[in-house]
């Protein structure tokens, strides 16, 4: 008989954002992790539906404060299926921590008793699969955290028809770890998951965590081997091998290969964005083919947003205005302003020939001037020279527009 559940990873529940120095736009970050649960219960409430797992790193931290926890577990039970998780990196299973807190064990049996938290080396036999799970008992090991699985189909007594899955976090061997698998950028080298070594044969389905992309591992036959990845995007996509944002629908039957099928639960894009302007007439438009090159400009978006190039006075006035409407109808807009303020012939002329001001006129030459210096010792004075040009402009033309 196939069995189906869902495979998800790293909601890293309680994640401070602590890059994110707008407060408003944190506390939202922090809460959409909570929102995109929904999507998971949805698809955990089908019928079809056994049980989720979840391949470490429910938390961010091995100390979440209780406000995250009762959130956290409100919403697993809200899942109403059994709901297995196994301690990762982020929220490791070393004694006194989390999984040994009593507010954790309190509010886990008023909101959600189908959760179960596996910590043991050891197969967990439900009546359609036996789960193999590799949790880890603190931050970093050296040691594989598979390593029992690979002799637990003769050890232990497995029923010979039902599927088995392991449920592991960490990096897998073989696959390019220095791409961004984990958030811990100094334990790239611990937690490895020596994965050929496993008794690939007499497992039906390998649920990994610790990289934030939807990925499936390769060099394991049969399709059998993936990262769910994050369910919530948490940062820029790194390239066509980091899709986060999904969690996987797994069907499993023993000896066969699985059925696995990406569900998109993300709320949040994250998308990254250069322009280079040449020309003053290529301002005109940027906002709409930064829509259509997002999907749309709204509060859901997160936009890392470069510019370079050099433009005329009139469209660097033209483009701020541009940005701050995007910045304004977005989640968060980190921006790259690169872009030159070069004037244009009629620009430099509406300042260097003004009969009716003749002081004015006389400043802008000078400072254009000096401005056209813009190498060796008289570079600083050049950049200022152009800034204060720039400003001139600003006061004299453009107001008075």
């Amino acid at each position: 008989m196939p069995t189906t559940f869902i495979h998800t990873a790293d909601w890293q529940l309680g994640r401070t954002y602590a890059g994110v120095s707008d407060e408003q736009i944190r506390t939202r970050m922090q809460d959409q992790r909570f929102a995109t649960l929904d999507a998971i219960a949805l698809e955990a409430k089908k019928d079809d539906v056994a049980f989720v797992v979840v391949a470490g790193d429910l938390f961010d931290t091995t100390t979440p404060d209780n406000r995250t926890i009762a959130t956290s577990l409100k919403k697993i039970g809200e899942m109403a299926k059994p709901v297995y998780v196994i301690p990762g990196n982020h929220d490791h299973g070393s004694p006194g921590l989390i999984w040994d807190s009593e507010f954790f064990a309190r509010q886990r049996d008023a909101h959600c008793p189908n959760l179960v938290v596996l910590r043991e080396q050891e197969p967990v036999v439900r009546d359609d699969c036996v789960l193999l799970p590799a949790p880890l008992l603190q931050r970093q090991t050296h040691q594989d955290p598979t390593q029992w699985i690979r002799t637990a189909h003769s050890e232990h007594e497995l029923p010979a028809a039902l599927p088995r899955i392991v449920v592991a976090h960490g990096s897998a061997q073989g696959f390019d770890t220095g791409a961004g698998a984990t958030d811990d950028e100094g334990a790239i080298h611990s937690n490895k998951l020596d994965l050929a070594r496993l008794p690939v044969s007499e497992i039906d389905y390998i649920a990994l965590g610790d990289w934030h992309g939807m990925k499936r591992i390769d060099s394991i036959p049969d399709e059998k081997c993936w990262y769910s990845g994050t369910h919530e995007m948490d940062r820029f996509p790194k390239g066509e091998l980091n899709k986060p944002g999904y969690v996987l629908r797994v069907t499993v039957s023993r000896g066969e290969k699985p059925v696995v099928e990406p569900i998109r639960t993300t709320k949040r894009r994250w998308m990254e964005c250069t322009r280079s302007f040449a020309e003053d007439s290529a301002v005109q438009g940027l906002k709409t083919s930064l829509a259509a090159e997002t999907e749309g400009l709204d509060d859901t978006l997160v936009l890392k947003l470069s510019l370079h190039g050099h433009l005329g006075y009139a469209a660097q006035a033209a483009l701020r205005k541009i940005i701050e409407d995007i910045e304004a109808n977005v989640m968060r807009l980190q921006l790259h302003h690169n872009v030159r303020a070069i004037p244009t012939e009629a620009e430099l002329e509406a300042l260097t020939s003004r009969a009716g001001d003749p002081l004015i006129a006389r400043v802008a030459r000078r400072l254009r001037d000096e401005a056209a210096a813009e190498e060796g010792p008289a570079g600083d004075r050049a950049a200022i020279a152009s800034i204060a040009l720039q400003r001139l402009h600003e006061m004299v033309v453009t107001t008075n527009h």
